[in-house]
């Protein structure tokens, strides 16, 4: 779902006063936990990220994930977890994933947490950047500042031949590329490209996905 937002608040302000408007458990950032990478393809396909923080042993998971906590490390409920792409080229897709809206206005994407802290995003996206200019918060509360990897390389609304033909050499020479590690490795591989990413990219390859841009 997409919608223009409100062009008298700033998406930062907005997203406070939302979730504000939802509850009042301040959000601890030392003691939520979010993933540590971002990826997106133009069929939303959930990819592998790895979800730290909180104190607690990092682990797998699928999408990229937010756990919220308050002060005393118990889960906030109706939390607006905001993904910010408006530091970035990166252009939005249509998602109709329940519970995900897109700002056009704002280049956000966003979620609410469920009764257990917890929002999954599998955001849609055109584009790359490969410095860490993307903003993950949630109730306004910064957690993360990620670079973003997409399959639509050249940020045409697809994954094909041309964003093939960008893929193809990085992965030949085993270059550190940021931003076409799709499958947030090891720390042994991350930002490396390899044979996961391949497999990630070939799969949305050959689904011909094109939903278009959704925002300018």
């Amino acid at each position: 779902m997409k919608t223009p937002g409100i062009p008298l608040v700033s998406g930062f302000v907005l997203a406070s006063l939302l979730a504000s408007a939802a509850h009042a458990k301040p959000i601890n950032p030392a003691l939520s936990r979010a993933s540590t990478s971002l990826a997106g393809t133009p069929s939303g396909e959930a990819l592998p990220t790895t979800l730290e923080g909180g104190g607690v042993p990092a682990e797998r998971t699928l999408g990229f994930r937010v756990e919220a906590r308050d002060v005393i490390g118990a889960p906030v409920a109706n939390a607006m977890v905001l993904i910010d792409f408006s530091r970035t080229s990166i252009r939005l897709l249509a998602d109709d994933t329940p519970g995900t809206t897109v700002s056009c206005l704002y280049n956000t994407v966003y979620a609410f947490t469920d009764a257990a802290g917890v929002a999954v995003l599998r955001p849609r996206f055109a584009g790359s950047v490969a410095t860490p200019d993307v903003l993950v918060h949630v109730d306004g509360v910064p957690l993360r500042w990620l670079p973003a990897a997409s399959t639509d390389i050249d940020g045409d609304g697809t994954t094909g031949l041309a964003d093939f033909a960008r893929f193809a050499p990085a992965l030949l020479g085993g270059a550190h590329d940021p931003t076409m590690d799709f499958d947030a490795g090891t720390p042994e591989t991350s930002g490396r490209v390899t044979l996961a990413d391949f497999a990630i990219f070939g799969r949305e390859m050959l689904r011909s996905v094109s939903v278009g841009p959704a925002c300018p």
